[in-house]
């Protein structure tokens, strides 16, 4: 925390950069709306995970629920059924015929491996297509809608710790142009890891390992969000969202799971991932144990 008030650091409840006593929050944010105040920090791994897992359908449950979302869903939701149609389409007509040659060539001096795998030659195509939109298409569903999400987050912030914190957020522009430079940074690493995702999925324990791996980078691409919004550097981001990886697992495997489930991939998967991610964020540790300087700002 700040020694002097011509440094700013992050607020430890909103995140925001502030010298000393916060002026946005004034150490305030509620847990829900007339609820009670937030207590940031890290828990047990396995409970925070589950925490995460939780925010995410919690967070589709407020869109369908609170009138404060329902004059603004219009744009996300059509956004959403836009990039899904195109993933879908990518799946059925690209991916899918591409893993079913992939699955059917010869493995050279590693063919003896085939018959001992635990997917049948069915169902090895099918794997593979299921871990390589896991890994690559949340990159382009947040890419088309992330520009239609923060009214959501607005709403998020407004309803948590006030008005002021939503008023405070960077503009849509700013927060944008940086929102794509980080996330082309994870688009790359995850175009990196592909490679083994799909080798790993060859076998369901593997397939199961590739998922995680999946789910915790496409968290690490939707607090792009929040903590956008707040001006956070690149390496800032990674680092907050990698010291509270509980959470970060927890919300990932929500979001790829929800990837899946029909009707609401094609409405609510993205707003949901929005409304979670701008929730849990609160619930951070804003300013991780070991590397601490990084997140110090000269006035």
């Amino acid at each position: 925390m700040p020694d002097a008030p011509s440094e700013q650091w992050p607020c430890p409840v909103c995140g925001h950069f502030q010298p000393q006593v916060c002026a946005i929050c004034h150490g305030k944010v509620l847990d829900a709306p007339l609820g009670q105040p937030i207590q940031p920090g890290r828990g047990m791994a396995a409970a925070d995970t589950v925490r995460g897992f939780a925010a995410y359908w919690r967070a589709a449950g407020h869109l369908m629920t609170r009138p404060e979302f329902f004059g603004r869903l219009g744009g996300p939701v059509v956004a959403n059924m836009l990039a899904m149609t195109a993933l879908a389409a990518a799946a059925w007509f690209g991916v899918y015929p591409l893993m079913s040659w992939l699955a059917a060539q010869s493995w050279g001096p590693l063919e003896v491996l085939r018959d001992s795998l635990p997917w049948g030659d069915d169902l090895l195509p099918t794997a593979l297509t299921v871990t390589a939109v896991v890994v690559l298409g949340p990159a382009v569903l947040q890419t088309v809608t992330i520009p239609f999400l923060n009214p959501l987050a607005d709403v998020v912030e407004t309803l948590l710790g006030g008005p002021r914190l939503s008023t405070e957020a960077r503009s849509t522009w700013d927060s944008l142009r940086d929102n794509v430079r980080g996330s082309s940074q994870v688009l790359a690493m995850q175009l990196l890891i592909l490679p083994v995702c799909l080798a790993l999925s060859f076998c369901q324990l593997g397939f199961v390992l590739a998922l995680l791996i999946a789910a915790y980078l496409n968290a690490l691409l939707w607090f792009e969000l929040p903590l956008g919004r707040r001006g956070y550097s690149i390496e800032q981001r990674i680092g907050v969202v990698r010291h509270n990886w509980g959470r970060t697992l927890g919300f990932g495997i929500a979001f790829s799971l929800g990837m899946w489930v029909p009707f609401f991939n094609f409405a609510l998967l993205t707003p949901a991932a929005a409304v979670a991610t701008s929730a849990l964020y609160f619930r951070f540790e804003k300013v991780p144990r070991h590397g601490a300087s990084r997140y110090r700002r000269d006035l």
